[in-house]
C-alpha cells in the first residue's frame, strides 16, 4: 500500500509537467527535487529504472531520466540488499553523465566492512552487460570498477591470469581472513596510477593492520613467484598486483623490495596491463630503492622506459647520462616530425594553389577572406 501511494503521487506529479517533448527548466528540476524529498525514494528509483528501460515516448524517457538522476543525487542510503538491487536494475541509454557511477558507489558504501555477496556479484555482471556497448569515458571507468569487484567472486576465478593463484589462496582461507584480504584489495582508486595518493595510504594503513606485517610479507613472497616462460595478466589482475606493490612499500619497503623486484624479469604475454604494474614498481624503487637493485632497475628501464613516465623518472635517478641521451633523442625526433609535418602542409598548399588558383591563389577567395578577417580584427572594419 505504501509504495502504491508513492506511485500515485509520482503519476500525479508527472501529469503536472509540460506536455509533449519535455526539456526540464531550472524550475522544473527544483520541482523534481522537492517531490523526491517527500517520496519513498528507493522503491521509486527501482520503479523508475524499470520504466526507463522500456519507455519509448520521449516525454516519458525524459521524466524518468530526471527522476533517476534526482534520486541518486538526493543522498539515499540503501542497505546491502537494496544496493545490489539498484545495481542490477540500473539502466542508461548513453553511458555517460552523472547517473552512471552512483549505483556502484552506493554498492561500495553499503558493503563497507562486509564481504561482497553473490547477489552483488550477479548484479555487477548484469550492470556490466548493460554498459557493454557504451564507449564513453564514464562508462569505461565504471566497467573497470565492476571488473575489480567481480575479481573477488569465488565462482569466477580467472582461467589464465597469474593472479588466479591469489584468488584461489584467498578463497581457501577461513571467512575472517578471506574478508581481511578482500578488504585490503578493495582499496582501489579511479586510475590506479604509478604512485598512491595520501588518501589511499591513510586508508591502506588501516586495512593492512587487520592482516599484519608478517602475514602480508609471507603471502607476498608466496604470490610473487613467476614462471620461466610467459605469464598472463588480465586487466583486473594487473590492478591487484599494483595494489600489492603499493602495500609492499607501505608495510616495509626494505623487506618487500627483494620480493617485488622479481617482477623485473617476468616475461609478460602482453604489455598493456603489465605496464601499469611496472610503473608502480618503478615508483617504489625510485622512492625506497638502493644501489643493490641497480641490475633490476636496468632491466626495467630497458624494457619499459618507452611506456611509463615513472620508469623514465627511475632511469633519470639511476642512470642520468643515459636518461639525458634518451631525452635529447626524443626531442630531436619531435623536432624532425614537426618539420616534416610543416613541409607536408606547405606542399599541399602549393598543390592547391596550382589546381584552384581562383580559390587559393594570391587573389583567390581564401586570401581575400583572410585579409578581410585581419582588417576586422585589427580595426573593426572590412574592405
Amino acid at each position: 500500500m505504501g509504495f502504491q501511494m508513492n506511485l500515485e503521487s509520482w503519476n500525479a506529479f508527472r501529469d503536472t509537467l509540460p506536455k509533449g517533448p519535455f526539456y526540464a527548466s531550472k524550475q522544473d528540476l527544483e520541482r523534481f527535487e522537492e517531490f523526491v524529498k517527500q517520496a519513498e525514494r528507493i522503491p521509486l528509483l527501482l520503479h523508475a529504472y524499470d520504466r526507463y528501460r522500456v519507455a519509448t515516448d520521449p516525454r516519458e524517457i525524459s521524466c524518468y531520466s530526471i527522476l533517476i538522476s534526482t534520486i541518486l543525487a538526493s543522498g539515499i542510503k540503501p542497505d546491502h540488499r537494496e544496493a545490489a538491487e539498484i545495481l542490477r536494475r540500473s539502466f542508461h541509454r548513453c553511458g555517460h553523465g552523472s547517473d552512471v557511477e552512483p549505483p556502484v558507489t552506493l554498492a561500495e558504501k553499503a558493503f563497507r566492512d562486509r564481504p561482497y555477496s553473490n547477489d552483488l556479484f550477479d548484479s555487477a555482471l548484469v550492470y556490466r552487460e548493460t554498459l557493454r556497448v557504451s564507449r564513453g569515458s564514464v562508462a569505461q571507468n565504471v566497467k573497470r570498477k565492476l571488473s575489480w569487484m567481480l575479481w573477488h567472486d569465488a565462482r569466477r576465478i580467472e582461467k589464465k591470469c597469474h593472479a588466479r593463484r591469489i584468488q584461489q589462496a584467498i578463497h581457501a582461507m577461513d571467512p575472517k581472513s578471506a574478508f581481511h584480504w578482500q578488504w585490503l584489495l578493495r582499496n582501489t582508486s579511479a586510475g590506479l596510477n604509478s604512485a598512491p595518493g595520501k588518501t589511499w595510504i591513510k586508508e591502506g594503513t588501516k586495512r593492512l593492520a587487520k592482516i599484519g606485517t608478517e602475514a602480508f610479507l609471507s603471502r607476498l613472497d608466496e604470490w610473487f613467484t613467476f614462471p620461466e616462460g610467459e605469464a598472463n595478466l588480465s586487466a583486473a589482475g594487473s590492478a591487484m598486483l599494483r595494489l600489492l606493490v603499493w602495500y609492499g612499500a607501505l608495510v616495509d619497503a626494505e623487506r618487500s623490495l627483494p620480493v617485488l623486484v622479481r617482477l623485473a624479469n617476468v616475461s609478460w604475454s602482453k604489455r598493456a596491463p603489465e605496464g601499469k604494474v611496472m610503473g608502480a614498481l618503478a615508483w617504489v624503487l625510485r622512492t625506497y630503492g638502493e644501489l643493490r637493485f641497480e641490475a633490476a632497475v636496468q632491466t626495467i628501464c630497458r624494457r619499459w622506459v618507452g611506456e611509463s613516465a615513472e620508469v623514465k623518472r627511475l632511469e633519470g635517478l639511476y642512470f642520468p647520462d643515459i636518461s639525458q641521451i634518451r631525452k635529447d633523442a626524443e626531442q630531436a625526433a619531435r623536432e624532425k616530425k614537426t618539420l616534416e609535418f610543416e613541409a607536408k602542409v606547405k606542399e599541399q598548399q602549393r598543390l592547391l594553389r596550382e589546381k584552384y588558383p581562383h580559390v587559393f591563389g594570391p587573389e583567390g577567395t581564401v586570401e581575400r577572406l583572410r585579409a578581410a578577417r585581419e582588417l576586422v580584427e585589427k580595426f573593426g572594419i572590412a574592405r
